[in-house]
């Protein structure tokens, strides 16, 4: 078993990335979801974390820095189903062990290796799902959400280390029976996004996880690995690599939700304020992914160019979502208090 104590740990988790929708510690994202409403009455213990502490990411930044993975060996995986049993939807089973083996072997994911073998990674997931009706979980419903979150924990062992990567994932999708769409199928709609999403998060982060600048312009420029894109559109943004900006604009429009939503983020954290991006975001509003919604409108807000605040005027007063609405009114007003602060970044 692949385990940081073995040898010397150095860990890396989400926490704290802007961009990302998951960077909760793990007992925050169970607390998280039991405030959703995913849990309500029910109490769960969250996995041993093994992410580090401030003053461990500290230490770790501090050390040599580790060389990217060139592929991906996964000798170990263990999936929980975290869901208690009295809050599992009527009528839905989910075998986890096989919804994650199918992930993370599938295409841009891992290889699989033998147990003992000597390098190579060991995953531990814990998953939850769950049906929601005006925001409490209830085990059968005609017209609701289905949701779930998926916390990750991978252990890689690389020369004399053993490094630790983490990522959470959550995902929600509406239903109504009256429109031809039932909870059970949304909730393997979205169970399958989950598992999907964190296996390519967490691949994205063994081989991205260390790389040069070069590397990341290289990535977003011509490689079509989803995590890689996913790990080098925030490593861009939070590095203000401000030549990756026409990649980035190009990757909002991503047929993968996490890399167009870590795209545009990132372009908020360059401060890119040409009109080009102004309107790549605009078009991150259309369409049922909520999410994207999101996260375009408070990088409008952080642009906060007279188009952009055009833009977030019309989603703030028209968006058929009165959750969007609202996030459009306060990107506006932090984008008037913050106005003129913005520095011009070339593309």
């Amino acid at each position: 078993m692949v385990t940081p104590s073995r040898k010397t740990s150095v860990s890396y988790s989400l926490r704290g990335r802007r961009g990302s929708m998951n960077g909760l510690p793990g007992y925050r994202w169970v607390i998280a979801i039991a405030t959703l409403g995913l849990l309500v009455g029910c109490t769960k213990q969250a996995p041993e974390s093994t992410a580090t502490g401030s003053g461990d990411a500290a230490a770790a930044a501090s050390a040599k820095p580790v060389e990217p993975a060139s592929d991906l060996t996964l000798i170990e995986l263990k999936a929980i189903d975290g869901t208690p049993p009295d809050s599992r939807p009527e009528g839905f089973t989910v075998k986890v062990d096989a919804l994650l083996q199918r992930a993370a072997y599938a295409k841009g994911g891992f290889t699989k290796g033998k147990a003992d073998a000597k390098d190579g990674c060991g995953l531990t997931a814990n998953l939850i799902y769950v049906l929601t009706a005006n925001r409490k979980a209830v085990q059968k419903t005609d017209v609701g959400e289905a949701r779930a979150g998926l916390l990750g924990e991978l252990h890689c062992e690389r020369g004399d280390k053993v490094i630790s990567f983490r990522a959470d994932v959550e995902h929600l999708e509406s239903f109504d029976v009256t429109k031809g769409s039932t909870g059970k199928a949304a909730l393997e709609r979205v169970v399958d996004r989950v598992a999907d999403t964190l296996i390519q998060q967490l691949a994205g982060q063994v081989m991205m996880r260390g790389a040069d600048d070069a590397l990341v312009l290289k990535t977003l420029a011509s490689d079509d690995h989803v995590g890689k894109l996913m790990e080098a559109a925030l490593e861009a943004g939070e590095r203000k690599l401000a030549t990756a900006q026409k990649d980035l604009i190009k990757h909002t429009a991503h047929p993968h939700p996490t890399v167009s939503m870590r795209s545009a983020a990132a372009l908020g954290m360059l401060k890119a304020r040409d009109d080009d991006v102004v309107r790549a975001l605009v078009a991150m509003t259309r369409g049922p992914d909520l999410e994207k919604h999101l996260v375009a409108v408070n990088t409008l807000g952080d642009i906060g160019t007279k188009l952009a605040l055009r833009y977030l005027g019309s989603i703030a007063d028209g968006h058929p979502e009165e959750a969007i609405r609202m996030i459009a009114r306060e990107a506006l007003e932090r984008s008037e208090k913050t106005e003129g602060d913005a520095t011009e970044v070339a593309p």
